[in-house]
């Protein structure tokens, strides 16, 4: 039976995993916050199989980055107290959220509610 990962990407997994854990050693740095980030990141791209490589790579960086930022700003909005899973839960949904956002956006007709808003007045 094959497995379902190569030993490539299950060293790449580990080296990034040791990294994330030696970054939130650092001054500065969340760990926890950091930690969940990653977290969150990865449950996200294995999620999301089925898009190329690279692609899974950007969103993966993206993911993190953006949960990792967003996780106090999530701890005052929600009755959850730790950073650590604030920013689990802010990278899993924030790439998904801005494709919905980014959909919504492009299927708005300004013109149309510009004029709707003005009737309004």
């Amino acid at each position: 039976m094959a497995e379902p990962f190569s030993s490539s990407s299950m060293a790449t997994s580990l080296t990034l995993a040791c990294g994330v854990s030696l970054a939130s050693l650092l001054p500065g740095i969340d760990g926890n916050a950091l930690v969940g980030a990653f977290a969150g990141a990865a449950v996200f791209v294995l999620h999301k199989s089925r898009l190329r490589l690279p692609i899974r790579i950007s969103y993966f960086g993206l993911s993190m980055v953006a949960g990792y930022l967003a996780a106090p700003e999530l701890t005052q909005w929600l009755p959850i107290h730790e950073h650590g899973i604030s920013a689990f839960i802010a990278s899993a949904a924030i790439i998904t959220l801005t494709h919905k956002g980014l959909d919504a956006l492009n299927q708005l007709d300004l013109i149309e509610w510009f004029k709707r808003w003005r009737q309004a007045k």
